[in-house]
């Protein structure tokens, strides 16, 4: 998602010179989701072992959908439930990973090949595990069916 959002950053700051600045349905537009300051991994990741990650984490996604409202009740709001030591690590194994294009559908893919070989050998049939599959109608949002 930052990885879109910096392209259409500097696609944007280009554009908009001097005390103009981007407004998010500037991003929206090129098809970016605006991220406020406080919600960019970069930030997110440079904050001090001192400060809470939680309620950063929680603070960005409640900026997130409060400059994109298309996402209101969407993204999860409740990492309190997460120890802080496992946040800042998964934060910090997930900071080398780039990912363009289409990522859920390349998580997807990566999980389906892992869950089928591991069936596969086993010489049984496989099955999409339902999580995968209510994950899947979430994110295609059909209207109809």
């Amino acid at each position: 998602m930052e990885a879109k959002f910096e392209l259409v950053k500097a696609d944007l700051d280009k554009t908009f010179t001097g005390r103009l600045k981007p407004q998010p349905e500037d991003y929206q537009a090129k098809g970016a989701i605006f991220l406020p300051e406080e919600a960019r991994f970069s930030k997110l990741l440079a904050l001090p072992e001192t400060e809470n990650l939680a309620i950063a984490l929680n603070a960005a996604m409640k900026g997130i959908t409060e400059t994109n409202p298309d996402l209101a009740g969407v993204l999860p709001q409740a990492y309190g439930a997460l120890p802080d030591p496992v946040l800042r690590e998964v934060m910090r194994l997930l900071a080398p990973i780039k990912i363009e294009g289409d990522a859920y559908g390349l998580i997807f893919e990566y999980f389906m090949g892992q869950f089928a070989s591991a069936y596969m050998q086993k010489g049984g049939e496989y099955f999409t595990p339902a999580s995968i599959v209510k994950l899947i109608v979430e994110v295609i949002e059909p209207y109809h069916g």
